[in-house]
């Protein structure tokens, strides 16, 4: 029997109750994630501001970087707060 460093995490009596076993994914449907919904809001956003030609991206274009950190910082936040997969819409 050959050694493994794994062995040494489950121990090995030959019973199948001390094999590892895999737990299955739970997850939420898409429209109870917060994610989804900042994310889609955004993309609304983007598209009303470049259909409506906004002059105030136009004029102050550091608001459209300003906008894309806060969303970096959103999304990086929302990643550690999410705690369940995406399982079905």
């Amino acid at each position: 029997m050959s050694k493994s460093p794994y062995d040494e995490l489950v121990p090995d009596d030959g019973s199948p109750d001390t094999q590892p076993k895999e737990t299955p994914m739970i997850g939420k449907r898409l429209r109870n994630s917060k994610t989804f919904w900042i994310n889609l809001i955004t993309i609304f956003a983007g598209i009303a501001t470049t259909v409506g030609g906004s002059d105030l991206i136009q004029q102050n274009p550091q608001y459209a970087g300003i906008a894309a950190t806060v969303l970096g910082v959103v999304n990086i936040f929302m990643r550690f707060i999410t705690k369940d997969p995406v399982a079905g819409i």
